[in-house]
């Protein structure tokens, strides 16, 4: 259980944390085998604005607020803001922890290399993660991801 989160309350509070990975979520589609991702991003080593930590490491859905700020690589510093939640960890709900959520102000705060924009459509998003993964077997999105970089090329 992340204790420092739970003792904040449920306000909105600024957070800064490293960029580690990426990963993907699946979750079950329309029942017929068809299984829908969504991309997600790890950040490790997440501190409050007092400075103190409150997460080895914590994963958010890679949404548009952290894809606006391009392509990141290990060791990138990433300022937000975001409130404390509490959700359950396993399959039965039984074991309960806190993450944060309604993530929100998303910067880089360091510039070690030049910005490179993301696909914001999920679909590609999700193609960029599975490309970057080393696993380009689906269809669709790594098609999402490959129409996006062309056009980023031809303009």
């Amino acid at each position: 259980m992340r204790k420092q989160l739970e003792k904040m309350g449920k306000e909105r509070h600024q957070f800064t944390g490293t960029f580690d990975r990426l990963g993907l979520k699946m979750s079950q589609g329309n029942g017929r085998g068809n299984h829908r991702y969504t991309p997600t991003i790890c950040l490790k080593n997440i501190i409050d604005e007092q400075g103190k930590l409150v997460a080895d490491h914590l994963w958010f859905n890679y949404s548009s607020s952290f894809l606006k700020v391009g392509e990141l690589h290990p060791q990138d510093r990433i300022e937000f803001t975001a409130i404390p939640v509490e959700y359950h960890k396993d399959y039965h709900h039984e074991k309960r922890d806190m993450k944060l959520g309604k993530v929100s102000s998303v910067h880089l705060i360091t510039h070690y290399h030049p910005y490179k924009p993301m696909p914001l459509a999920k679909t590609a998003a999700v193609g960029y993660v599975m490309s970057i993964n080393g696993d380009e077997g689906h269809g669709h999105y790594s098609t999402a991801y490959h129409k996006w970089a062309f056009a980023q090329i031809n303009g």
